[in-house]
């Protein structure tokens, strides 16, 4: 079963019937696609729902995943994708709302260029290296943010990425974790968030630090390793409307550094 007529109403009401990816106005040629899939756990309401035209629809399925192919789109992406373009509609009102025609070039790429930044966390591939340390059971880890410039055509220029809190707060932010950042289109660059040192082997030297170091440009805090912080990111550039997400990080009972977007 899809999504019921209610959930569909309100998706093709809130994007104008235009697909929340190409942001062309599709008229019937349109549908509402599962953010997460109900076999994996979707369920089929309005926040798991992203009105797509067909051919948008498509791609959704079209990586092999044998011999891959192009970039999957998540599920974070798309949500982010789709309420931008629903306020986009908010705010033009009727002038979208009601047309019949396609969106402009113009207003399409207007409207991306609010929306061109994007950070994330994790822990896995270019987010994270190690280090050995002091002696030899122990190394540093290091986890970095992804800043994405996710504009087709113009590079970002000016960006700076902040630190603006830390919760516990046990120090007063906001703090610099990189400036004057220059990001081609499409493309992306990694920024050190915090490093820890753990032990190699819990059992054989159980003992890693007992705090973690923030890596900004100065004043580096130094959250305790004992307890779960949450940190406020934010990016900000001269020519892209600013991103903040929400991470929260921590040591696990392993003796190693952890992240999670919250």
């Amino acid at each position: 079963m899809g999504f019921p007529e209610a959930v569909k109403t309100k998706a093709l009401i809130a994007c104008a019937r235009h697909c929340c990816l190409c942001r062309q106005h599709k008229g019937l040629k349109i549908e509402c696609h599962h953010i997460v899939q109900k076999s994996e756990g979707g369920d089929d309401t309005l926040e798991n729902c992203i009105p797509l035209c067909f051919d948008c629809h498509a791609d959704m399925r079209s990586i092999d995943h044998r011999h891959p192919r192009g970039t999957k789109y998540t599920p974070q992406e798309l949500i982010q994708r789709r309420d931008a373009w629903y306020r986009q509609v908010i705010s033009a009102g009727d002038e979208v709302a009601q047309t019949d025609s396609e969106i402009t070039a113009r207003d399409a790429e207007k409207s991306f260029d609010q929306y061109a930044l994007r950070v994330e966390a994790g822990e896995t591939g270019g987010f994270f290296e190690t280090r050995r340390a002091g002696n030899f059971y122990t190394h540093t880890r290091i986890l970095k943010l992804k800043i994405t410039n996710l504009h087709p055509i113009d590079p970002i220029v000016g960006c700076k990425v902040h630190l603006l809190d830390i919760v516990p707060r046990e120090y007063d932010g906001p703090w610099i974790l990189a400036e004057d950042l220059e990001i081609a289109a499409g493309d992306y660059k990694f920024v050190p968030l915090v490093s820890y040192t753990e032990a190699d082997n819990v059992r054989i030297s159980p003992y890693g630090d007992s705090f973690m170091e923030i890596l900004a440009n100065k004043n580096r805090p130094l959250p305790s390793a004992d307890s779960q912080h949450v940190l406020t990111i934010r990016a900000t550039a001269l020519n892209a409307r600013f991103f903040e997400m929400s991470c929260q990080l921590w040591v696990d009972e392993d003796g190693r550094l952890r992240i999670a977007t919250v």
